[in-house]
C-alpha cells in the first residue's frame, strides 16, 4: 500500500493556496478508501473525517449513502459536552469546579466533600451502576443516584453516575434542560444541526440515524426521556458536526482559553500512560501528544472514536453503525489503521 506523509501533503496545499474548509484530497483518499473498503471481513459502515488543523483532507460514508449527513450514537464521546458544559457555568461565574456537590444538592454524609472536579474525573468514589436508566424524573433519578455507595478511598474509578449526576446539576443551576442547555449554548449557535440528543423528540429537528442490526428502525429521538443516557452518553452527532465543535472548542469560542485548558489537563492517571483530563483521554504517543475519547453501547451497534493529536494538529473521527470486530468497535479499528498512513515517515 501506498504510504504518505501527511505533513507534506499539507504543505503542498498550502503551495497551491488552496483554501476551502473541506478538500478531499485525491491522493490520500485513495489509499483510505483503499483501506476502508479492502478489508472484507470488516465490512466497515460508517462515517470518518480527517483534518489537518481546521481543514479537513478527507470526508466520506462507507457503506452509507455517501450523499447523505448521517447522525450517530457517540455513547461516552458524549461525556465532553458534559464537561464542556460545566466549565460554560464556571465561566458564568455560577459554580467551580472546586465546588462541593453539597453547595447545590443536600447529600448523604458520605458525599460531603465530593466536588465537581471529582466527578468529572471520575475520582468521587461513585460505581458505575447506571442508577438513573429508565427514569424520566429529574428527582427520581437524583435520588436514585444519591443512593449509590461511595468509596472515597478510589482514586480513579470510571463512574457513568457521576456524569449522570452532572447532568442533573447542570439542569439544576442553569435552569434548563440538559436538552436545552446543550442546544441553546452550544450546538445551536454552532449549527450543529446534525447534533442532538435520546429522547430529545425531534425537538430541533429530525436527526438522519442510520439503522444497525440491533436498532433496526428505531429512532432514538423517539426514546423517552432517560437520566441514564443524560451526562454520561446519549448525543447523536455527525463527523461534520464534530469537526465544527472541535474548530470552536480550540479557537475559544466555546470556552474561555483557561476552561479549554482544563478539559485537556492531566488531572488523574488512569494507567501507566493514561490521564483522565475532564472528559477526554489524554496521553502521549511516538507522535506527540493526543487527545482523545471514544464511545459505545451495544444495546444500539453505534461506536464513536475521535482522537486529536495535539502536537501535529491531526484529527482523525470516526463514526459507525456497525458495531464490532474482533472484539474492538469498528470506529476504533479504522482509526488504528489510519495512524500509520498518516504518520508515515
Amino acid at each position: 500500500m501506498k504510504k504518505i506523509l501527511f505533513s507534506l501533503l499539507y504543505s503542498s496545499l498550502i503551495i497551491r493556496g488552496i483554501a476551502q474548509d473541506e478538500i478531499n484530497y485525491p491522493d490520500i483518499s485513495e489509499v483510505i478508501d483503499d483501506l476502508v473498503v479492502s478489508d472484507k471481513k470488516l465490512d466497515f459502515k460508517g462515517s470518518v473525517l480527517i483534518a489537518k488543523g481546521d481543514q479537513i483532507m478527507h470526508h466520506k460514508n462507507y457503506g452509507l449513502d455517501r450523499s447523505r449527513d448521517y447522525s450517530f450514537w457517540i455513547g461516552s464521546l458524549s461525556k465532553q459536552f458534559c464537561a464542556a458544559a460545566i466549565l460554560r457555568l464556571q465561566d458564568e461565574g455560577l459554580l467551580s469546579v472546586s465546588d462541593p456537590i453539597s453547595k447545590f444538592i443536600e447529600v448523604p454524609e458520605p458525599w460531603q466533600s465530593i466536588t465537581l472536579h471529582q466527578l468529572l474525573t471520575h475520582t468521587s468514589g461513585l460505581p458505575d451502576n447506571y442508577a438513573a436508566d429508565g427514569i424520566s424524573n429529574q428527582k427520581e433519578a437524583l435520588n436514585a443516584l444519591l443512593a449509590n455507595k461511595v468509596d472515597p478511598s478510589k482514586k480513579y474509578s470510571y463512574s457513568n453516575d457521576g456524569y449522570q449526576l452532572l447532568a442533573i446539576l447542570i439542569e439544576m443551576i442553569s435552569g434548563k434542560t440538559y436538552d436545552e442547555f446543550l442546544q441553546e449554548v452550544f450546538f445551536q449557535p454552532l449549527e450543529m444541526t446534525a447534533t442532538g440528543i435520546s429522547g430529545d423528540g425531534k425537538k430541533w429537528g429530525l436527526l438522519n440515524i442510520p439503522s444497525s442490526r440491533k436498532s433496526k428502525d428505531s429512532s432514538p429521538q423517539d426514546w423517552s426521556s432517560n437520566y441514564g443516557y443524560k451526562g454520561s452518553t446519549g448525543i447523536l452527532s455527525s463527523t461534520g458536526d464534530l469537526m465544527k465543535w472541535k474548530k470552536a472548542l480550540f479557537s475559544n469560542q466555546v470556552l474561555s482559553d483557561k476552561a479549554t485548558s482544563l478539559l485537556f489537563t492531566k488531572h488523574v492517571q488512569k494507567t501507566e500512560e493514561v490521564f483522565y483530563g475532564y472528559g477526554w483521554n489524554v496521553f502521549d504517543t511516538s507522535n506527540g501528544e493526543i487527545i482523545v475519547h471514544s464511545g459505545a453501547d451495544d444495546f444500539i451497534d453505534h461506536n464513536s472514536t475521535f482522537r486529536h493529536y495535539k502536537d501535529k494538529d491531526v484529527t482523525i473521527i470516526v463514526l459507525s453503525n456497525d458495531g464490532i470486530h474482533k472484539g474492538t468497535e469498528k470506529s476504533r479499528v479504522i482509526a488504528s489503521k489510519l495512524i500509520p498512513i498518516l504518520f508515515s515517515r
